[in-house]
């Protein structure tokens, strides 16, 4: 997707994919903006964020985010 979430490709259901690219997209954004506070010159690069239910990973570019949505296996 795009640095401001507009979906460029996905494997899921559009509808789903579209609301996910524009949560997940102001999520980095703000998650960046407090790893620049904390250290001017250091930058976010990758997030991961997991629940009871998924694993989402949110890889960084400077025009784009990759962002994978996964059920993790049980350990």
């Amino acid at each position: 997707m795009t640095k401001d979430g507009r979906v460029i490709r996905t494997t899921g259901e559009t509808e789903k994919s579209e609301l996910h690219g524009k949560l997940l997209s102001k999520l980095a954004r703000d998650a960046a903006e407090i790893v620049e506070e904390l250290e001017a010159v250091d930058e976010l690069s990758f997030l991961r964020i997991r629940t009871t239910k998924r694993e989402i990973m949110v890889a960084l570019d400077h025009s784009y985010l990759l962002v994978v949505i996964q059920i993790p296996q049980n350990e």
